[in-house]
Order: C-alpha cells, then sequence, then structure tokens
C-alpha cells in the first residue's frame, strides 16, 4: 500500500481470518483507511509487515481450507 507523509509509528493494522484493515494518520494531513476481505481464511500469527520509503507491505500465510486428517498413536 502505497502510504506518503507517514511514519511506521502512524500506522495501525488489524489482522482477522478473513480480512485485514489498515489505518494510518499523520496529523490530521495524511489519513489512510485501507480495508481488504478475502475468502481465503489466514494464519493471523503469521502476519507480517514492513514500511520502507512510504511502502507497506503485508504478508500472511493461506491456511489450506481442505480439512486434512492426522496420524495419532495409540497410548
Amino acid at each position: 500500500i502505497d502510504m506518503p507523509g507517514v511514519q511506521k509509528k502512524d500506522i495501525d493494522i488489524n489482522v482477522e481470518p478473513n480480512s485485514i484493515s489498515v489505518k494510518a494518520e499523520n496529523g490530521g494531513k495524511r489519513k489512510y483507511n485501507y480495508n481488504r476481505r478475502f475468502k481465503p481464511t489466514v494464519d493471523v500469527d503469521s502476519a507480517k509487515a514492513t514500511f520502507k520509503n512510504g511502502v507497506l507491505d503485508i504478508t500472511v500465510s493461506k491456511i489450506d481450507s481442505t480439512p486434512k486428517g492426522k496420524s495419532i498413536k495409540v497410548q
């Protein structure tokens, strides 16, 4: 997301399993509001964000929505 005119401390990111929202404000001079909804569920704990030269980059891992079996040992 291009966000010129703000600093890292001005950015608020909220990651949910089906959406990401970003808000930023720099003393009222610049305001950004970004919301993105998606169908695949994401691993919220995998979310990472970097901010460099006015560009915010957010990465998350997708959770495979296909249920898989699990092998267990008898105790």
